[in-house]
């Protein structure tokens, strides 16, 4: 498994000793940190990305590895990380609103697997405690600059310093990149390689600074299109290079990169100051972005690559923080701009394709996070709070909503004020704040009664009625509700209501009551007409027949639901009716055809739609094989579910499943795999 390891760099000399000695250190049985630690430029990432495809490595870790590309504290995405690792070990993390349970669900996961888990690029020490995912057969290793997180990760035995590159390698390195021009002139090329330092990063800029145009060009990038033209030759331009400086003194970084853009055509140093707009590494952007944000060709933007200004990995590009710390400052403030609003545009496109969206989402943060403090921001906010909201990122979510809150707040922009309070409020109940929940609710309240939005605070008042545990104090603001909703004719509004309404009710005492609430919906849905209200209710409703002794009854309504639902798309509601229907048939004592229906389930909730509705439909599937006698299929099933609830740290399903397990195994005549179970089982239940 190799989750978000980046590709060999094509230019990888002169480490063999420092590989060598580092793969010793992570391999030791006794070791589960190791830490490398040096300056900017030296190298670090692109070592670790040699050492995570090492094979001597991997044959000792055989499960894969776990990158994680931190970078700055603004720009670090800890929980995106988490998320990708979860998805990579097979389960969906996004209900885990907290880096802490969210990383445990990881480490859960990971179990007994011999990994590799690199923490890249980490700045700050909290970095490193969140990612820490590794279990007891796992290594552990960390780059940064900063000397004081390294030996506080490993200690100072397992701390490796990375220098520069000796004379020998720094030779070899540039030889590798410009082969022609360090053949003709040797002489020239020994005093740069004394000049340079041996900094990686510096040799690298020099090196693509000389080499021949045909070696630069990224055509699975790029296509067809050449390099913008340049202004030498690879000769003229070492000429250029000596002449830059005959003192013989060492040649920083910075003046290496002037010396690049001084003879770049006026074009491409232009888009190279543009390119200041996007985030740096570990962040990534595409080709098209590229291309919008800077107004720039793709030969200009090859030309940049060829100059190893941006860096190149199939279908993404990088910008070096160094170098991007320089293209800020000449950056035009149409660069920003124009990086903003691709990215708005990208995600109002469909803001619920989050396959999509993901790999943008730290560009899409950086671009909110150097937002002015303006009403600008919003835009951000309403864009993203879709896909953060189904990727689980609430408490990113409530940071975003919170800053626009200040903005809203300070230039008396109630209306978004007061939808940013209840949006809040919702985030906050789902954290189990109710009483913060309870607070925005009712300063949101205040500001639609300001604002004479009489929609907007009914939609308040049924929040309210839905978080308040004191049954007439919620009636009491449902009722407010539905008496505004009246006055404005609102037939949706009115339904939502009774269904609250509905739901207050539905318990096995006042299931009648409950089920008026919920025809009344039903019609007021059916007038509006509001479609996914209809199937929802439809739904609703049948699930209370079948709890009152009536599937007969219940699956009149499943079969009104369905249609509708398949017209809409609402595939969530889709699974849920065909459970229903299942629910009905086993109630009906027809055990075969409530498997069907709890199949047809399956490939939804497996989607990770829900983590509720998957264990209920796995549950569902598993029963009915065994009610059909076939426990081979119920257990393939059970075991199916029992490394996700593991992976999740839901033991409740954990003690649940494996005890379906041990109960299949007798009924297939297997004392000892039951007898097994039970004592796996137990142990669990004493650990917690």
């Amino acid at each position: 498994m190799f989750a978000g390891v980046p590709a060999l760099r094509p230019h990888f000399v002169g480490r063999d000793h420092d590989l060598t000695e580092i793969v010793s250190l992570l391999t030791a049985e006794a070791n589960s940190y190791v830490a490398v630690v040096g300056m900017p430029g030296v190298g670090k990432s692109t070592l670790a990305t040699a050492l995570a495809h090492h094979r001597a490595l991997l044959e000792h870790f055989k499960d894969g590895v776990l990158w994680a590309s931190v970078g700055p504290p603004e720009q670090a995405d800890v929980m995106t990380t988490l998320a990708a690792w979860g998805n990579a070990l097979g389960a969906d993390l996004t209900q885990f609103n907290e880096p802490e349970t969210r990383r445990e669900a990881v480490k859960q996961l990971v179990g007994d697997r011999a990994m590799v888990v690199v923490l890249d690029d980490i700045w700050v020490w909290e970095q490193a405690q969140a990612l820490l995912c590794g279990g007891p057969h796992c290594v552990h290793l960390l780059t940064t600059r900063d000397m004081q997180i390294a030996q506080k990760f490993a200690g100072k035995k397992l701390t490796y310093p990375l220098k520069t590159l000796p004379d020998t390698e720094a030779k070899k390195l540039l030889e590798a990149i410009a082969p022609e021009v360090c053949a003709a002139h040797p002489a020239d090329i020994d005093r740069l390689v004394d000049e340079l330092d041996g900094l990686p990063l510096s040799l690298e800029l020099v090196g693509s600074f000389l080499a021949s145009d045909e070696r630069n060009l990224f055509p699975d990038l790029f296509g067809d299109d050449k390099p913008l033209e340049e202004v030498d030759e690879p000769v003229e331009r070492l000429a250029l290079l000596m002449e830059s400086d005959k003192s013989g003194a060492k040649r920083s970084l910075a003046d290496i990169l002037k010396l690049s853009l001084d003879h770049l055509p006026s074009e491409a140093v232009m888009a190279f100051y543009e390119l200041g707009a996007f985030a740096p590494t570990p962040a990534s952007f595409s080709l098209p972005a590229a291309e919008y944000v800077t107004q720039a060709t793709k030969g200009t933007l090859a030309l940049l690559a060829a100059r190893s200004l941006i860096e190149v990995e199939g279908p993404r590009m990088f910008l070096h923080q160094t170098l991007a710390e320089l293209a800020r400052t000449k950056m035009p403030p149409e660069a920003p701009a124009r990086h903003r609003a691709y990215y708005l545009e990208l995600v109002n496109k469909d803001n619920e394709a989050w396959r999509a969206i993901e790999p943008e989402y730290e560009q899409i943060t950086w671009g909110f996070q150097h937002n002015p403090d303006d009403e600008s921001l919003l835009e951000w906010i309403w864009a993203m709070s879709m896909f953060q909201n189904l990727r689980g990122l609430r408490r990113e979510q409530i940071g975003w909503m919170e800053r626009g809150l200040v903005v809203t707040r300070r230039d008396m922009l109630k209306e978004a004020y007061g939808i940013l309070l209840n949006n809040l409020a919702a985030l906050y109940d789902s954290l189990g704040q109710r009483e913060k929940a309870l607070e925005y609710l009712h300063n949101s309240a205040l500001v639609k009664l300001q604002l004479d939005d009489q929609r907007g605070l009914a939609a308040t008042l049924i929040n309210l009625g839905s978080i308040y545990d004191d049954h007439a104090k919620a009636f009491e603001y449902l009722e407010r509700a539905f008496r505004i909703f009246e006055e404005l004719d609102d037939k949706v509004g009115l339904a939502e209501t009774l269904t609250k309404l509905g739901n207050m009710y539905n318990n096995p005492a006042q299931r009648e009551q409950a089920l008026e609430y919920y025809e009344q919906a039903l019609r007021l849905f059916e007038e509006a007409p509001n479609p996914g209200g209809v199937a929802k209710t439809l739904n609703t409703i049948g699930l209370m027949y079948t709890n009152m002794s009536n599937p007969e009854k219940a699956l009149e309504y499943y079969m009104q639901a369905l249609p509708i639902q398949e017209e809409v798309g609402d595939l969530v509601e889709l699974a849920r009716t065909w459970n229903n229907m299942g629910w009905a048939y086993e109630n009906l004592s027809q055990p075969v055809q409530a498997l069907a229906y709890y199949e047809q389930a399956l490939p939804i909730v497996e989607r990770g739609t829900s983590w509720v509705g998957f264990v209920m439909t796995m549950n569902n599937v598993a029963r009915m094989y065994r009610e059909t006698g076939n426990p081979v299929k119920a257990l393939e099933t059970y075991e199916r579910l029992l490394p996700n609830a593991e992976g999740l740290g839901d033991w409740d399903e954990v003690i649940k499943t494996l005890n379906h397990i041990a109960m299949v195994y007798q009924e297939m005549g297997n004392p000892a795999n039951a007898l097994e179970t039970y004592e796996r089982l137990l142990s669990i239940c004493l650990e917690i």
